[in-house]
């Protein structure tokens, strides 16, 4: 289920874990639709605990909608959508 929270709450919850065992994420491909003002991006990222490590342990998709007011762009929402199981990436998200 979606979770709603602020940038604050969102390192509260998760900063402990990361420091801890490691968070090393990169963003493995983007693909990006504009309409004026309006910006839809799909960011897939892959994250390991070290950037050595030979297989990351998370792979997904991040979706963020920006806004532009004429001057510079605002982020106005932004969602995940880990990888599973039952739900891989596809090779259009794999590759730009």
């Amino acid at each position: 289920m979606p979770h709603v929270f602020t940038p604050q709450t969102y390192l509260f919850d998760t900063e402990p874990t990361m420091l801890e065992s490691g968070y090393v994420a990169k963003e493995i491909a983007r693909r990006t639709e504009s309409f004026g003002k309006l910006v839809q991006a799909f960011s897939s990222y892959e994250v390991r605990h070290a950037a050595d490590d030979p297989k990351p342990f998370v792979r997904g998709v991040t979706s963020f909608q920006l806004l532009s007011d004429g001057t510079r762009w605002w982020i106005f929402s932004v969602a995940w959508q880990p990888e599973t199981t039952k739900l891989t990436l596809p090779d259009q998200y794999l590759h730009n």
